[in-house]
């Protein structure tokens, strides 16, 4: 009995260290902004493209079953499998602090994200980088404004990075009499 109680101790204590059930770890935030941002940066598209490729390419060799079970079929309208987490980082790049234990990363602690777009996103809209901030702040849980972030263009390596931008609070009454005297 003892040894069962010990056992299951254990357990609890290995699934609350692993962050069971509920884990926000740097993969979670990443596939969070990504179902986000991917179609404003072309992903959606060339994910889909590439496994049409994938399935069209290997059906002969693996034959349908096991192709089905590599490259999903979009079974609704418009939609189709996500990629996977590793396929997702190609497009989504979070900057997270130090990991803060005991609690875990949260959306809020991302202080910067590299975006990369791919050659089906729409970079020369006017309002391309607006609506990539839109989106980014709505997957961080944040309420838009236009100082909310502040970006960096990488034209060569078709990516962009937006930083939060830190408010600093100014007193309402600033008092420059000391100043004066001189």
């Amino acid at each position: 009995m003892r040894a069962a109680l010990a056992l299951l101790t254990v357990l609890a204590a290995g699934a609350w260290a692993a962050g069971w059930p509920r884990r926000r770890s740097r993969a979670r935030i990443t596939r969070r902004i990504y179902r986000h941002v991917d179609e404003a940066l072309g992903a959606r598209r060339l994910e889909n493209d590439r496994r049409a490729t994938l399935r069209h390419w290997w059906k002969p060799v693996l034959g349908r079953g096991l192709v089905d079970a590599l490259w999903p079929v979009p079974q609704l309208a418009g939609a189709a499998a996500l990629p996977t987490t590793g396929r997702q980082r190609r497009y989504v790049t979070p900057k997270l602090p130090p990991r803060p234990w005991p609690r875990r990363w949260s959306r809020w602690d991302v202080a910067e994200v590299t975006l990369r777009w791919t050659s089906e996103a729409h970079v020369h809209a006017p309002s391309f980088f607006d609506q990539l901030a839109k989106k980014l702040a709505q997957a961080l849980g944040l309420q838009w404004s236009d100082a909310l972030f502040a970006h960096m263009v990488d034209w060569g390596g078709d990516r962009v990075t937006f930083t939060r931008v830190q408010h600093v609070r100014v007193p309402e009454t600033v008092s420059a009499a000391g100043e004066l005297d001189d």
